[in-house]
């Protein structure tokens, strides 16, 4: 029997960030990592075989990796809703690079998606905006919130270009419209404000464990950008917990930018 085991199950990130927050209850009741940990029934939106494990299609454990604290870690999957830049990366990045390592298959479509869209992240500002449902768990910023911030930074980092991640196929559009010096990951399918569904609920059964992986290397590929425009929620903050930092990134709260 695994010493931790996982059950949660929601949205990709969400199924992420209670992995992460048990793991770290563990570690800090403990004073140890677990020996074993069962995820398999996580994921469950995104199998065609609930019975499957699909972890190794989004994660490799750095098994040689060890762990040590002295202190406590600070870490609760509803942190999702706090300021990204009050989180203690020096804690979080060691169980980030262990349990969150992307597989093999992640990062042969983190590289497609480099050669494809000829990125470089030097001078590319991700914009990450979660629509539809997410309204149901938190205030979600205006277009023209996200699209004021980007102008400031368009201003601030001068010849850069914009990624688009959304779930909102008008966000997505209007955008590119006020900038086009922008692209969006072409892979990745989008739905209608109108829908108010979550993502996964929309693509067919048999093509959901490739989106999850499509959704994972986007995420890694916006955790590498110069800036980031983000909303809060489990997809923003694992995009900063890929970075390491919060710098240059600019998150929207309810009580607006931070």
């Amino acid at each position: 029997m695994a010493e931790l085991t996982i059950e949660h199950n929601a949205g990709f990130f969400s199924c992420c960030s209670v992995r992460l927050s048990n793991i770290i209850s563990f570690f800090n009741d403990k004073k140890r990592l677990p020996h074993t940990i069962d995820c398999s029934q996580q994921f469950f939106c995104y199998k065609d075989n609930h019975l499957e494990d699909i972890n190794n299609t989004f994660f490799s454990e750095r098994e040689e990796d060890n762990i040590v604290f002295e202190t406590s870690i600070d870490f609760h999957w509803e942190y999702q809703f706090v300021p990204y830049c009050n989180l203690n990366f020096n804690t979080l990045t060691p169980f980030i690079k262990k349990y969150f390592n992307i597989s093999q298959t992640v990062k042969t479509i983190v590289e497609r998606f480099e050669q494809t869209y000829n990125i470089n992240y030097t001078n590319t500002i991700a914009v990450f905006y979660r629509g539809n449902d997410k309204c149901i768990e938190t205030r979600i910023g205006s277009y023209e919130e996200y699209f004021d911030k980007a102008e400031e930074l368009n201003i601030k980092f001068p010849n850069s270009i914009f990624l688009i991640q959304t779930d909102e196929s008008e966000f997505r559009d209007e955008f590119k419209t006020k900038f086009p010096n922008s692209f969006y990951f072409e892979e990745i399918p989008v739905t209608s404000h109108a829908n108010n569904k979550v993502m996964h609920n929309i693509v067919q059964q048999s093509n959901r464990k490739h989106f999850g992986a499509l959704f994972l290397a986007a995420t890694l590929c916006i955790s590498k950008c110069n800036a980031i425009i983000t909303h809060s929620g489990n997809c923003g903050i694992f995009a900063v917990l890929y970075r390491g930092n919060s710098k240059n990134v600019f998150q929207y709260l309810t009580s607006g930018w931070v």
